[in-house]
């Protein structure tokens, strides 16, 4: 993880942002502030960007949740007791995708989020199911680029890209399905 951030911080420190945004849970925040530490721009933090919560099964062995939501008629709407689906998850992505869409344009916004997260966002922005959503590869410390059409459609221009990081550290997501 914090090769992966460090590899990540160093491909992106030329780069300008006008607006950084990042899961307010701590680990990812951690990532953000390795990534962004080139950068005078402020880092906002925004729950909406938060892993996809697991209720009971939180902090849980993901590889056996996963397994067992796999194995359901219906996993993307498996909601785990007190946690959220990935219609939960791709709801709470859409509405910051709305944010980003009402608030921002002709800016560079980084955006450092969580596997599932940003799986269900790729989704929305392609208009593509949940079940879809959750088969896009996202490695881990990966990087996408998105631009904003004028109309208020994204394109995506790269996706899943680990260029940057060392043959070494390219590992993928335990969350990945």
């Amino acid at each position: 993880g914090r090769r992966q951030a460090e590899a990540l911080a160093k491909c992106l420190s030329a780069e300008h942002f006008d607006a950084i945004w990042s899961t307010d849970l701590q680990r990812g925040l951690d990532t953000t502030k390795l990534i962004c530490r080139h950068h005078s721009v402020p880092v906002r933090t925004d729950p909406l960007l938060r892993e996809r919560h697991f209720g009971v099964f939180q902090g849980k062995n993901r590889t056996k949740f996963y397994a067992h939501e796999n194995a359901l008629d219906h996993p993307f709407d498996h909601r785990p007791e007190g946690g959220e689906s990935f219609l939960d998850l791709r709801a709470r992505a859409e509405r910051f995708i709305d944010m980003l869409n009402g608030k921002y344009h002709d800016e560079s916004i980084l955006i450092v989020a969580h596997g599932d997260t940003i799986r269900m966002m790729l989704g929305v922005i392609q208009g593509l199911s949940v079940q879809e959503a959750r088969q896009i590869a996202q490695l881990n410390g990966c990087l996408n680029v998105l631009r904003l059409e004028s109309e208020g459609r994204f394109e995506v221009v790269v996706r899943n890209s680990v260029d940057h990081l060392p043959e070494k550290d390219i590992s993928s997501n335990k969350t990945a399905v």
